[in-house]
């Protein structure tokens, strides 16, 4: 009896964690119920979210995703977690949308991101570790935007960038 006790605040326990680690509110992105369009090419899904009045990034990207848009939306925030685990994804679209702030770590699991176009938010200020992640940079469009200025070490690196 003692062990199904202990069973079960070790499963309601997971669950509570693994609940705040995701966002169960958000829209899934693909499949049945899914409100992007996701379409499998040769190096992988392009998930196209574009223009679709969402307040939240969807959950559940795929893994494989290479291409994923995001613009024209009303999205004001970016949680650090949106984008864990897509290895492969080296386009990024989160133009055009309500976005203030972007956490340092959120490209932490997207080494091979090359293209990040997210102008036209509101973003004041760029954390300076936020293009660490990838040394395959670029083009990065952070143009109308509320940016006064960048933090001294924010393409330190980034020896492919060409075109900011």
């Amino acid at each position: 009896m003692r062990a199904v006790l202990l069973a079960a605040v070790i499963l309601f326990r997971l669950t509570i964690t693994l609940g705040h680690d995701r966002n169960t509110d958000a829209p899934e992105a693909c499949g049945t119920h899914g409100v992007c369009t996701c379409t499998t090419g040769r190096s992988g899904i392009d998930v196209d979210c574009n223009e679709l009045n969402l307040t939240e990034i969807p959950r559940d990207l795929p893994r494989n995703s290479t291409i994923v848009k995001l613009a024209k939306n009303f999205l004001e925030e970016v949680p650090s977690n949106s984008f864990r685990g897509l290895s492969k994804m080296f386009k990024l679209f989160l133009g055009y949308n309500n976005i203030s702030k972007l956490p340092a770590d959120v490209f932490v699991s997207c080494p091979e991101l090359e293209i990040l176009k997210i102008s036209y938010n509101n973003i004041q200020q760029m954390p300076d570790q936020l293009l660490t992640f990838s040394r395959k940079w670029i083009i990065i469009d952070l143009s109308h935007n509320q940016l006064t200025d960048l933090p001294e070490t924010f393409f330190q690196n980034q020896s492919v960038l060409s075109q900011v």
